[in-house]
C-alpha cells in the first residue's frame, strides 16, 4: 500500500513535469491581427494604405504580393506563426512553417492574395493573426 502512493506521487511529479515543459515551450510572447483587404474590380490599382495589409485592386485572374516586416522586440528567441481568417484562407499564400527570430532580429515575409476567378467585383475584408511564441 505504501509504495503505492509512491507510485502515484512519482507519476503525478512526471506529469506536472511534462506539462510545465510544454506551457514554455509554447507560451505566447505577442499577439497582432492585422486587417487584409482587397478589391476585385475593371481595373487594377494600388492602396497605399500602411494600417493595414491592404492588395489593392485586382482583375479576374491576377494576384497581388505584398511584404509584411517584423521585428522581434521580446529579449528571447521567438517563433513567429500566421493564422488567416476563414475568409481569405483559401486566397492567401505565404510559407506557413513557423519562422523564428531571435531577439532584435528582423525580416520580410512575403504574402500573395490570388483570388479566386468568378469572385464578384467588391470590396473584400480578413484578417491575419501573427502570433510570437517562446
Amino acid at each position: 500500500m505504501k509504495y503505492q502512493y509512491l507510485y502515484l506521487f512519482a507519476i503525478a511529479i512526471v506529469v506536472l513535469s511534462f506539462s510545465f515543459i510544454i506551457y514554455q515551450e509554447t507560451r505566447v510572447l505577442g499577439t497582432k491581427t492585422l486587417e487584409v483587404t482587397y478589391e476585385i474590380g475593371d481595373k487594377t490599382g494600388f492602396d497605399l494604405n500602411d494600417s493595414v495589409l491592404s492588395f489593392g485592386r485586382l482583375v479576374e485572374g491576377s494576384k497581388s504580393t505584398r511584404q509584411l516586416n517584423l521585428t522581434n522586440t521580446f529579449d528571447k528567441r521567438a517563433k513567429v506563426n500566421f493564422y488567416p481568417s476563414d475568409s481569405i484562407n483559401e486566397v492567401i499564400f505565404f510559407n506557413r512553417s513557423g519562422y523564428y527570430l531571435e531577439s532584435g532580429e528582423s525580416m520580410s515575409i512575403s504574402f500573395t492574395l490570388a483570388p479566386k476567378r468568378g469572385t464578384p467585383i467588391g470590396n473584400y475584408t480578413g484578417y491575419l493573426t501573427v502570433k510570437m511564441t517562446k
